[in-house]
């Protein structure tokens, strides 16, 4: 992953001291879309963050890819448990779901893949980070569920892409395959006891 874990520890350091973001997330790709993901019953009632790059062409060479990097984004953190809680109750651990997705513009029907960190921060501001990858034709993505945030813990998803290069037509044109990625984490707080 390109992000460079300092950046990173930055945006954690911001949410460890003051319980939120200052300002949206650094992402590699300047033109990040930054999205709330609010509670409905279509999603379970899980709210979170999620971020989008627009399309863009892959680089060659990069990160030790095996096509062409495609620069993702980083979500904003989500906390669990981040309103006040009544004293004396019983807190559960939250749920966490990542979405993440990379898809080529143009289906030319070859390989792609992704890479995503769920990177989780506790309240003293240790981290730890789970690692998912998918790969498949034109697109993929990965869905996980996982329960295991606790209390005042944060977390953010960061994902990025690799894809074909460059495409040569039966006419002999060569053309640029564009992709974007979107990372999405959302969290789920059951009932207190």
């Amino acid at each position: 992953m390109r992000k460079t874990f300092a950046s990173f520890m930055a945006v954690v350091s911001a949410v460890a001291a003051f319980g939120v973001a200052a300002g949206p997330a650094a992402a590699d790709d300047p033109n990040t879309t930054e999205y709330n993901i609010n509670p409905t019953p279509a999603n379970n009632f899980f709210h979170g963050q999620r971020c989008e790059t627009q399309p863009a062409l892959g680089v060659l060479g990069i990160e030790s890819a095996w096509g062409a990097y495609v620069d993702g984004c980083t979500s904003n953190p989500v906390r669990c448990w981040n309103d006040p809680v009544p004293a004396g109750s019983i807190v559960h651990d939250c749920t966490v779901r990542i979405e993440t997705t990379f898809d080529t513009e143009t289906h030319y029907r070859f390989q792609v893949t992704q890479n995503a960190r769920l990177w989780i921060t506790d309240i003293r501001g240790d981290v730890r980070w789970r690692d998912f990858s998918c790969s498949g034709v034109d697109s993929c993505s990965i869905t996980e569920t996982v329960p295991e945030l606790s209390f005042h813990e944060s977390v953010a998803v960061q994902c990025n892409g690799q894809d074909i290069k460059e495409i040569v037509r039966p006419n002999g044109d060569h053309v640029g395959n564009w992709a974007h990625n979107s990372c999405s984490v959302s969290i789920k707080e059951p009932p207190l006891g």
